[in-house]
């Protein structure tokens, strides 16, 4: 395997199209961010698939190698405040995001209530959940609520 480049290939407010998709490098806070994903006319999103900071220091949590803390909820944030971010970043996909969408994202175990509750309070269900458990003693899961 090669090893992983110093240098981001994405920056800040790039917007990566594949066919009928976009993919985009953004804070999921602001609504520039989701701006730049649509196009006027576009219907509404039926998916948001996030994989959100997970709120734990990276090194030593999520990987052993050289990959760089998260700009924020990288282990800084108390519950409170994280979920404040998550019900912000929810209230920003609901947006954009048709009747019956699923707002889903990737979280760790060790907050995965913080995002259960802040889903709760936006207004969302819980439709499914997949787990992975990955060598290190973490699971991540993907958390899929319906709007």
């Amino acid at each position: 395997m090669p090893e992983p480049q110093l240098v981001a290939i994405s920056r800040l407010g790039d917007v990566w199209l594949m066919g009928g998709h976009r993919l985009v490098c953004g804070d999921a806070l602001e609504a520039s961010t989701y701006e730049a994903l649509w196009v006027a006319g576009d219907p509404l999103a039926k998916l948001q698939l996030t994989d959100e900071p997970y709120n734990v220091k990276i090194k030593g949590h999520v990987t052993s190698g050289r990959h760089r803390e998260f700009a924020m909820a990288s282990g800084e944030m108390t519950d409170t405040d994280f979920g404040a971010f998550n019900r912000g970043w929810m209230a920003r996909g609901l947006e954009r995001l048709a009747e019956g969408a699923l707002l889903a994202t990737f979280i760790d175990w060790r907050h995965l209530h913080v995002v259960q509750a802040s889903a709760a309070r936006s207004g969302l269900s819980s439709r499914a959940r997949a787990t992975t458990f990955k060598s290190a003693p973490a699971a991540i899961g993907l958390d899929a609520l319906r709007c």
